[in-house]
């Protein structure tokens, strides 16, 4: 068992380290102790700032990333001061021209969701279509912290994630829906 002190100096701290606190209880261990150490250094404006980024990161399979798309910025409100603070403190990777390159088939395919909605998209012409986005990539503590905080992006970044790859991606189509919930009973003999 680790001991990790952390003074809380606001309500708002106080609402942060619960959230953390709750993650590490329900799944012991699933955080490394550097990321708790890092994160018991935050200020309350760091904090805020990562709460605020962790719903405008997208997931696909592999990847945390946010697009470096002008549009996104503008529509989610994203500085770029903000991305380099973030890419100082390690969350954003410092690897240039990072970028997202997928084969699209002409069938719908999953993209990304969050515990909402899920992003499908698929190619409209009749073979398979390369998706390019330059992206910025997350690090691997900067995912686990964004894991940390929130559980998925904002149905408003899924939504301008849509936009941004068919206007930047023409041959490809997109479709945003809401998550349906299946409950399997057991049947009984």
């Amino acid at each position: 068992m680790r001991l990790l002190v952390v003074p809380f100096r606001s309500d708002y701290m106080q609402e942060f380290w619960a959230k953390i606190l709750t993650g590490e209880l329900n799944a012991p261990n699933t955080y490394a102790y550097k990321t708790m150490e890092i994160l018991r250094t935050f200020s309350q404006k760091e904090a805020l700032l990562l709460e605020t980024f962790s719903t405008k990161v997208l997931h696909t399979a592999n990847h945390h990333f946010i697009p470096h798309s002008k549009s996104y910025f503008e529509n989610l409100r994203i500085e770029y001061m903000d991305i380099l603070q973030l890419t100082d403190y390690g969350i954003i990777s410092a690897l240039a021209d990072s970028s997202l390159t997928l084969d699209v088939e002409c069938n719908y395919s999953i993209l990304c969701q969050n515990n909402q909605k899920c992003l499908s998209i698929k190619s409209t012409t009749d073979t398979s279509t390369t998706l390019y986005l330059p992206i910025y990539l997350l690090s691997k503590f900067g995912a686990e912290l964004i894991s940390i905080i929130n559980q998925g992006s904002s149905n408003e970044a899924l939504n301008y994630f849509a936009m941004e790859i068919k206007t930047t991606n023409p041959d490809i189509e997109t479709d945003v829906r809401n998550l349906v919930e299946i409950s399997i009973e057991p049947i009984n003999n």
